[in-house]
């Protein structure tokens, strides 16, 4: 079993009850689980804002945590994942400082008038449109890995969701991530949050993983499970993936911070 998730939700986002999350990753027989709820400190055209007020309580999680350490085995990481917007890079800049979370996750879910994670949105868009919404969404993606905010970028690819974006994203366009990658601090994550539906694998598309691998980049993983059941199955989907792929990705390391740990990684 990999000894390492670091991206499950909670109900302080849109997942499920801490407690049965953290039951689920000591009953798995993690290491260590990360909460990594979502946090959008703007308000957006598509009211994800509306998901969410994190911002706001993350210190009552806090407490939750210290109180459910003491009842499970499995380390509870205090992490978060933050909604990026690059028209609000100083505000997030500020918060995540003076919130000292134990990592941070960035994740573009939408970028400028393109909701890029919500299902079936472009089914009504036309061609053009579906084109530009990848170019935007690689754009915003470069500018989160060049921020140097985050320790990890949340789902590199998630325009491959969407059965009407999948596989538009270009040779070239990995490439300026896998660039961008090569200078930053940030690490990208194996996501399995699409593994059991019609998308069927993991982030980034696995056929570019090789190539990330090949020039250097390293990976973390997460389940992004919003359900005590999808971490248990995730879980064991990146199992098997990563040991059919002889795949090394962060371990769990007691005692060391993840920040430390992704430093000398």
């Amino acid at each position: 079993m990999i000894s390492l998730d670091l991206h499950v939700h909670t109900t302080y986002s849109d997942g499920s009850d801490i407690r049965e999350m953290v039951a689920a990753a000591d009953d798995a027989g993690l290491d260590a689980i990360g909460l990594a709820d979502h946090c959008i400190l703007h308000e957006d055209r598509f009211r994800r804002c509306d998901r969410t007020d994190f911002d706001e309580t993350y210190p009552e999680r806090r407490s939750d945590i210290e109180r459910l350490q003491s009842e499970f085995d499995v380390t509870i990481l205090d992490g978060v994942e933050m909604n990026y917007d690059p028209a609000y890079h100083d505000e997030i800049q500020e918060f995540l400082a003076r919130a000292q979370f134990d990592y941070t996750i960035g994740s573009v879910h939408y970028a400028d008038e393109y909701h890029i994670a919500k299902t079936g949105w472009f089914a009504s868009v036309d061609e053009p449109d579906r084109a530009a919404a990848v170019d935007h969404y690689v754009d915003w993606q470069l500018q989160l890995i060049e921020s140097e905010l985050f320790d990890i970028v949340g789902h590199l690819d998630l325009c491959e969701r969407s059965s009407e974006l999948r596989g538009r994203i270009t040779d070239e366009q990995y490439d300026d991530l896998l660039e961008a990658l090569g200078r930053s601090r940030s690490v990208p994550e194996i996501n399995a949050g699409r593994v059991f539906d019609d998308y069927g694998a993991v982030h980034p598309n696995p056929r570019v993983i090789d190539r990330f691998l090949d020039s250097g980049v390293r990976f973390v993983l997460g389940s992004d499970a919003h359900k005590p059941t999808e971490l248990t199955k995730r879980a064991e989907y990146l199992t098997d993936f990563t040991e059919s792929r002889d795949l090394e990705c962060l371990p769990f390391e007691n005692g060391l911070s993840v920040d430390e740990a992704l430093k000398a990684y």
